[in-house]
């Protein structure tokens, strides 16, 4: 071996000796450092704590009355119309926005609250805050159809069965959100094949 390379071999040796140990008394001493205790800087008093706990709770109550959803079905032969509405009835007018394309969904439940039918299954919307005004008594309409099938594509057998509308819409409002019995609206059906 010639001596470039075993004085290489060495100066590697060295380093990594050095540097290894160097690195065990850093360990050691994170070892033996004491947890220290931080104080907090701002204490609440207890009143306003309590203020802002009510607060937020006021605002996370539904607020109702704002609004009316009203449904009216006409059965046919082969099929159910589904005419339903949202009124303004708030005594104001209304900024109302929309999370998605998604303006309302209809929910049927059979005899036993089982739900067979979901309007939205297998449909997509646009991903878009809408956001529009919404004058004081105005009212917006949807018209649909139930074909008397299930969600699987099924007819149903005869019986009794409620049809719930949902309209999809939010506000922003400081004194809470709104009721969702005012965004909803149901109705009875009966089915005779």
């Amino acid at each position: 071996m010639g001596k470039g390379k075993f004085f290489c071999g060495l100066l590697l040796c060295t380093l990594f000796v050095g540097c290894s140990a160097g690195i065990n008394k850093d360990h050691q001493a994170l070892e033996n450092l004491e947890p220290v205790q931080v104080d907090r800087g701002i204490t609440i008093d207890t009143e306003i704590e309590k203020r802002l706990l009510k607060e937020k709770e006021e605002k996370s109550k539904p607020v109702s009355g704002l609004f009316k959803t009203s449904l009216a079905l006409l059965k046919e032969d082969r099929s159910v119309k589904l005419n339903f509405s949202l009124q303004n009835v708030s005594g104001k007018d209304q900024q109302i926005s929309y999370g998605s394309g998604q303006k309302y969904d209809i929910f049927i439940y059979n005899e036993q609250k089982k739900e067979i039918y979901k309007w939205s299954i297998n449909k997509a919307f646009t991903q878009a805050l809408i956001i529009r005004g919404f004058k004081n008594n105005e009212k917006l309409t949807f018209n649909e159809e139930w074909n008397l099938n299930d969600n699987k594509g099924n007819p149903v057998p005869s019986g009794n069965y409620t049809i719930v509308v949902k309209v999809m819409i939010d506000i922003d409002m400081e004194s809470g959100k709104i009721s969702p019995y005012d965004l909803t609206d149901k109705s009875m059906i009966e089915i005779a094949r």
